[in-house]
């Protein structure tokens, strides 16, 4: 045992010496204290995240935390601003300590999967700081804007690169059947108590509206958008097991989702939803897909009961905001018009990371707004950016050029075709079952992508690259096994 212990001890060594290093500096500075800490709480976590169990069982808890967040961030800052600060950072802070723990493990060995990933990752990241260079923008900047921009991504590559068991995704869907019942229970909750339930969580948005006695609901989350991407998640999967497993009280257990996602009262939610009923329908063929035709016509009977003029009045709005309103007055067709002349003026690159459309350029106010005139459009001028970060794509357009556009896009395509076209081989109705919802995962989040950053945006990227992550391993390791 002596001898054992003896051999593994030149690996501890740089370890102990960082260790003793940190503790000589932390003697003479209370900041270097909390750094010592910090270096040494992360090299911990790496070293726990080395070994995957260790990730796939604190996985739950993590995305429990993740789809509260900004929740959970608003009331901390109650108690202290730090608090409330470090909540917003947590889901970087998982994604560093994961790659860091990924990059050890294929420095000892590790075979790493996911090779179009990466390379997509590698091309916009060359793309974005090739059009930083040309345009000047400071390093500090790019490398903030480049993580921000490239985390879905990583957090794909991440969890493609794990290896999960049907008990896996047994205990994950056991999770989220509890995490769906929280968040069905406070929307009810929210739909009695109305303003009076919100000032308790500290919840106030500008565009609630109201239907009769009915107001857009937001259950447990800052905003009904979020809350209603997450009924249809939820609901999705309800539809996906009624497809492998043809239980009718699953169908009506998705409609009963759809119809609380769509009280949300969100035009991209009501899209998105059709959009994935076609894809079903398609998926299915005629005679399979005529059983969803009551379930679905019930669920929007009543919606239209409920809200009929106010989906036609949403549907005029909707086209007014990117269509027929004044740049001036529309934030989000700013940001598309503009993004679209970027396109064209610095082709084939952008403008560089961290300088339009995203969070960087709104934190650092970006000179592309005021170089493109669009500093005085309400929501983004420097006084009030409100909508800054409202959109998805013109920020890959107006930082990445046309042909980062273009590499995304794709690969989003790919990833839902992949998933979609492929679950049928699978050998279990559980794995058919998680593949086939990560499909219909992908395909929402490209319909709700048009008016909304959901593939930059805790908690919606998050979920779903983390879905799409797992239902690809679990494609690799049938085809493995099938070789």
């Amino acid at each position: 045992m002596q001898q054992r212990l003896m051999e593994h001890v030149p690996k501890y060594i740089p370890v102990l010496a960082l260790t003793l290093f940190l503790a000589f500096l932390s003697a003479y500075s209370h900041s270097a204290l909390l750094i010592s800490v910090g270096i040494l709480l992360y090299i911990l976590l790496v070293f726990l995240a080395l070994n995957e169990q260790v990730i796939k069982a604190v996985l739950p808890i993590f995305l429990l935390v993740i789809l509260f967040q900004d929740t959970l961030a608003i009331n901390l800052e109650l108690v202290s601003p730090s608090l409330g600060s470090f909540a917003n950072y947590l889901d970087e802070v998982f994604l560093i300590i994961a790659l860091s723990a990924l990059a050890i493990n294929f420095l000892s060995g590790k075979i790493i999967r996911g090779g179009t990933t990466f390379i997509c990752l590698a091309a916009l990241t060359g793309l974005g700081f090739i059009s930083g260079l040309i345009n000047e923008v400071p390093v500090s900047i790019a490398l903030q804007g480049a993580f921000l921009v490239m985390k879905g991504l990583l957090y794909l590559f991440f969890f493609m690169n794990l290896t999960y068991t049907v008990y896996d995704l047994k205990r994950y869907v056991r999770w989220g059947k509890s995490l769906v019942g929280i968040v069905v229970v406070f929307a009810v909750v929210d739909l009695i108590l109305g303003e009076s339930y919100r000032q308790v969580l500290g919840i106030t948005y500008m565009d609630d509206v109201q239907r009769g006695a009915i107001h857009s609901l937001s259950s447990l989350f800052m905003h009904p958008g979020i809350y209603g991407w997450f009924m249809v998640f939820a609901g999705m999967y309800a539809l996906s097991v009624f497809v492998i497993k043809k239980d009718k009280r699953i169908l009506l257990l998705a409609s009963f989702l759809f119809f609380f996602a769509m009280l949300s009262f969100r035009f991209k939610v009501l899209m998105a939803i059709l959009i994935i009923l076609a894809v079903v329908y398609l998926l299915s063929g005629l005679k399979k897909s005529l059983t969803y035709l009551l379930p679905v016509a019930v669920v929007f009977f009543f919606v239209f009961l409920l809200t009929g003029e106010y989906i036609g009045d949403l549907t005029a709005s909707t086209i007014d905001s990117y269509v027929t309103a004044d740049i001036e007055d529309s934030a989000r067709k700013a940001l598309y018009l503009t993004a679209y002349e970027i396109g064209l003026t610095n082709f084939p690159f952008g403008e560089g990371f961290g300088r339009f459309g995203g969070f960087v350029s709104k934190e650092n106010y970006s000179p592309v707004y005021y170089e493109y005139g669009i500093n005085d459009t309400y929501g983004l001028s420097p006084d009030y950016p409100a909508f800054m970060t409202d959109t998805y794509w013109p920020n890959i357009a107006g930082e990445l050029g046309f042909i980062g556009v273009g590499i995304v896009l794709v690969l989003y395509i790919y990833l839902a075709a992949k998933l979609l076209l492929n679950y049928a081989i699978l050998p279990s109705d559980n794995l058919k079952i998680f593949v086939l919802f990560s499909g219909l995962v992908m395909v929402q989040a490209l319909v709700e992508s048009i008016g909304e950053p959901i593939f930059n945006g805790a908690p919606q990227n998050v979920f779903i690259f983390i879905t799409v992550g797992i239902a690809f391993s679990i494609l690799n390791s049938t085809r493995k096994a099938s070789e």
